[in-house]
């Protein structure tokens, strides 16, 4: 009888053991994934601010041409030579350009030059406005004089009275032409130091490569 009571015995103490260690196990289980379900929430939570800031980062005129792909998203600058019905691209330091036809001009739709300058080196130096002197210029002839002078630059050579240019937009060709003169006194370093540190000629030149038709 005390044999199989013994027995009894162990095999009670047995079971206890093996419902502690499955509790033990439940446990670790039910831990290991709350951490690994709280590790992936914090992930997301992360990954999603990170991408919200880097969205919020690119300025509101880049985003649709950043969502579209291409290489350069930044939204140009035109200034439109309405009475040609041209266009050129503005460089970004010159996004203040202007132009104006001379005051003597019959028809500014017929005009064969329009002047070319900027706000800021207008209120420099008042010479430096388009109406005036200006920075610089576009020219532009018709297919007929375009082709007269190319004739006669090869039977007579090219000099001032027939220049030909290079820049075709619809019935017109067109050139950038520089001023014969600087448009400010020596005197005047505001105007010295905007044209030195902008070079408004050489962007209104290179402007000018750029020209299209805007409509």
């Amino acid at each position: 009888m005390e044999l199989h009571h013994t027995a009894v015995k162990e095999e009670t103490g047995f079971t206890a053991v093996e419902m502690l260690l499955s509790l033990i196990i439940v446990v670790m289980i039910t831990f290991v994934g709350y951490y690994i379900y709280n590790t992936q929430k914090t992930a997301n939570a992360t990954y999603k601010a990170v991408s919200n800031a880097a969205q919020a980062s690119v300025p509101k005129s880049t985003k649709k041409a950043v969502a579209s792909g291409k290489d350069n998203p930044t939204t140009p600058f035109y200034l439109v030579i309405k009475e040609w019905g041209v266009r050129v691209t503005l460089p970004s330091a010159i996004t203040d350009a202007k132009y104006a036809f001379s005051p003597g001009s019959i028809s500014n739709e017929d005009s064969f030059f329009a002047g070319l300058g900027t706000v800021s080196l207008t209120k420099l130096s008042a010479n430096c406005s388009p109406e005036t002197t200006g920075v610089g210029g576009v020219a532009r002839q018709n297919t007929t004089s375009h082709d007269a002078n190319v004739k006669s630059q090869a039977q007579n050579g090219s000099d001032i009275t027939n220049p030909v240019y290079s820049l075709r937009v619809g019935n017109y060709y067109y050139q950038y032409v520089h001023a014969q003169a600087a448009c400010y006194e020596t005197s005047n370093t505001a105007a010295a130091s905007y044209f030195a540190s902008v070079k408004p000629d050489q962007l209104l030149k290179q402007a000018v490569g750029t020209i299209e038709a805007s409509n």
